[in-house]
């Protein structure tokens, strides 16, 4: 029988190794293309103090700007929807924005 694929991410040491694996590419697209995302961080940080404070450590949540790296890396549309307290539809976040989402999150 096959494994379920929800069973396999909630399995600590392979949704780890994901997550990882995840903020390893965002670093890497992030290294590479320093003149497209340097404007977008806190006066005084650079790209590789954001890497090494930001993005490669997994206990940290990621922004709007390793969401877009990601996507960008991936070269796949994303849709990020999230709940808030807020009445009406749900908020989200395509990126980038002139993509049609593939992943919806």
């Amino acid at each position: 029988a096959g494994t379920d694929i929800m069973e396999v991410f909630n399995d600590q040491s392979v949704s780890d190794c994901f997550v990882t694996y995840v903020r390893f590419l965002t670093s890497q697209e992030l290294q590479a293309n320093p003149d497209q995302y340097s404007p977008y961080l806190p006066d005084g940080i650079t790209i590789t103090q954001f890497v090494k404070t930001e993005v490669e450590p997994v206990n940290r949540d990621c922004d709007y700007l390793q969401c877009v790296a990601l996507a960008n890396k991936l070269k796949l549309g994303v849709c990020i929807e999230y709940l808030d307290l807020s009445e009406g539809p749900l908020n989200n976040h395509v990126f980038p924005a002139e993509q049609q989402p593939k992943v919806f999150l």
